[in-house]
Order: C-alpha cells, then sequence, then structure tokens
C-alpha cells in the first residue's frame, strides 16, 4: 500500500511499486550464457568461413595440378550424383571400386544413355586416372573425399609407338622389328615406354640413329644420350643430317649410330628400362634434353 505525504496542503500519494514490474534476476546459467553470447556467434561464423573455404578448395583445387594417379580397379558400376542442393538435376556417372585408391568417381562424357555401356567396358586391372589437386591429396591420401578421374585409360608395362604389350617380349620384338622398318622413306622415331621410363630413336637405317632414354620421363635432367665410339659408334667430328618427322636435323656425327648400335641400345633397354645407363657410352645431364628430336 502507498505512502502519504503533506506538501504544503497537498496531498502526494506515493505508490510502491509492484514486484511484477521488478526485473527479475538471471540465472547464473543464463548469465554464463549471456557473457559468452559474443564468442559464440565468432565460433559459429569461422566455423561457416572454414566450411566454405574447404568446399572452395575441394570445388576448385580439382582443376589445378592434375596428374596421373595408378589404381587397381576391381569393379565399375553407373552411378548417379546429386546435384547438392534441393530441386538441382543429378548427373550420370561411373563409380570405380579400386583395391589400393578407394572408390573413384567419373562422370566426363557420360550420360545417362551411355553410363551402363561405359561401365561395362571398364575390366578390372591397373588403370591411370588423370586427377586434379584436391583428389589426389584430399580422396586418394587422406580418404575425406571420393576422388573425381578426370580421364582415364589402361595401364600397360610396355608400350611401343602407342601399342600396349603384356609381355616384355613381345613388346621387345615389336620394338625391334619397327627400328629395322625405319630406312628410307620409312624413316621416323621409335618410342619404347615402361611405366615412366622411355626411350627413343630418331632416324633411319641408313643414315643412322639418335638414341635417348630415361628413368623418369617427367624429370628433364635424367635424360641420356648415346655418344660412345665403340664398335658401331658414329665418327666423333662433324655433323650428319638426320631425318625427322618434318625434314632432317643436323646432329654431332658422334651422336649418331648405326642399325646395330642402336638394336643394341634396345636390348639394354629392356633389360633394365629403370637404370640410369653407364658413362662413358652414355651422357646424362640437364643439357641433354635439348637435344632430343622427339620434342
Amino acid at each position: 500500500m502507498g505512502d502519504t505525504h503533506d506538501n504544503g496542503g497537498t496531498r502526494l500519494a506515493v505508490t510502491g511499486g509492484s514486484d511484477e514490474h521488478q526485473p527479475r534476476a538471471l540465472s547464473p546459467v543464463a548469465r554464463a550464457f549471456k557473457a559468452a553470447s559474443p564468442w559464440i556467434w565468432r565460433l559459429c561464423g569461422g566455423a561457416f568461413l572454414l566450411f566454405a573455404l574447404a568446399m572452395v578448395v575441394t570445388i576448385f583445387g580439382d582443376y589445378v595440378d592434375v596428374r596421373t594417379v595408378r589404381c587397381d580397379v576391381v569393379s565399375a558400376a553407373p552411378s548417379t550424383s546429386s546435384g547438392g542442393t534441393r530441386g538441382s538435376a543429378s548427373t550420370a556417372g561411373v563409380r570405380l571400386e579400386t583395391s589400393d585408391c578407394g572408390p573413384v568417381h567419373y562422370s566426363d562424357g557420360v550420360s545417362f544413355e551411355n553410363r551402363d555401356q561405359i561401365a561395362a567396358s571398364i575390366s578390372p586391372g591397373a588403370y591411370e586416372f588423370d586427377m586434379g589437386w584436391s583428389s589426389r591429396v584430399l580422396g586418394v591420401e587422406m580418404r575425406q573425399t571420393i576422388p573425381t578421374a578426370r580421364g582415364y585409360r589402361a595401364y600397360h608395362d610396355w608400350i611401343v609407338d602407342g601399342a600396349a604389350f603384356g609381355s616384355e617380349e613381345d613388346a621387345r620384338n615389336a620394338a625391334l622389328a619397327a627400328l629395322r622398318a625405319l630406312d628410307g622413306p620409312n624413316h621416323g622415331a621409335l618410342i619404347v615406354e615402361y611405366g615412366t621410363a622411355r626411350f627413343e630413336a630418331v632416324g633411319s637405317a641408313s643414315v643412322g640413329f639418335v638414341c635417348h632414354r630415361n628413368s623418369d620421363a617427367g624429370n628433364a635432367d635424367r635424360w641420356s644420350v648415346l655418344w660412345d665410339f665403340g664398335a658401331g659408334a658414329g665418327s666423333s667430328s662433324g655433323t650428319v643430317e638426320v631425318p625427322v618427322a618434318n625434314g632432317t636435323a643436323s646432329v654431332a656425327a658422334r651422336n649418331v649410330h648405326t642399325l646395330d648400335r642402336t638394336v643394341a641400345a634396345v636390348e639394354e633397354f629392356f633389360a633394365d628400362p629403370t637404370a640410369t645407363p653407364p658413362a662413358p657410352a652414355w651422357a646424362t645431364g640437364n643439357m641433354v634434353e635439348r637435344t632430343r628430336l622427339t620434342r
């Protein structure tokens, strides 16, 4: 009930405040939440930014630093990928199960009409997949996402002039036959590949051949050129006009070799394709790559 005061003949009534209008004291939990709420919003914002950054790296990282990854495919089946947002269209693809890279997704050129045919054409075995940075690192190495292949091809140990061979003997026979066929109007190049290793012989049987090899063709500093002076080797002075695909190339005579010496070089490569050929018959260094005639 309010108190009454006399103020010069005027009586003033002072009414006491009701408990219903007094602010209630916050509980300890509410006070703690109120004090921490700015930090909670900051944490939520930071988490959202990290998620957005991860999505950007995952998506756009697949378009940079594309390299070849070798995987052993166990099976392949048609698949459908969701567009990721409500109402977005789904896309057709092929899911490849591998024994060493986890599942791999491929969709380039795949439609709902041909996905069954593409999946059926992929038989178990070793394949090379072209993958961007995020698929290689986040997918194959860390297994945090399903890697996406931008291209694929069956892996073969030996490739001679673009043709794949399942055995070393068949590849050697094909290489020697192709080398002996390079004469007269059929001059050109013999290229033998074994994984990352590569052998090149350019020229013709009548003029001679220039031979290069590398145990890792992607490393320009590891190319070797044959330039020995033993039996069957070229003259140590002067130059020779060696026939190439677009005409002729002037080459130091010591780098031009007879058919027999080139056959021996091919045999040496097949014996140990990953080895660095010994000096002094072979010269190795960062300047050798410039002398190749197949670039």
